[in-house]
């Protein structure tokens, strides 16, 4: 992106949540359990994810930055700080 001229670099972030199989499951290259909530001050098995991606405005490009996996139900100031995070993140990066 460092060659991309400002109007290339010009993107909106978007969010959505998608169902996943929710199960419990023993992941080698990390040893630890995986399939439980991951969203921050959530517990339980996940059911959800919840996706970030940042798409271009003015050039067709996309960019997964990150998901968490939770329950369902949650509240939305839960994700505030986790966008803000997110766009102090790409502002850094898309200078």
């Amino acid at each position: 992106m460092s060659n991309w001229n400002e109007i290339n670099r010009e993107c909106c972030l978007v969010f959505d949540e998608i169902s996943i199989s929710s199960d419990e499951k023993f992941d080698n290259s990390s040893q630890s359990n995986i399939g439980t909530v991951t969203l921050p001050g959530h517990t339980g098995m996940a059911s959800h994810a919840m996706v970030f991606i940042l798409c271009g405005i003015a050039c067709r490009w996309k960019q997964i930055i990150g998901y968490y996996l939770m329950g369902g139900a949650f509240k939305g100031t839960t994700l505030q700080p986790i966008i803000i995070d997110i766009l102090h993140r790409a502002k850094l990066i898309l200078q």
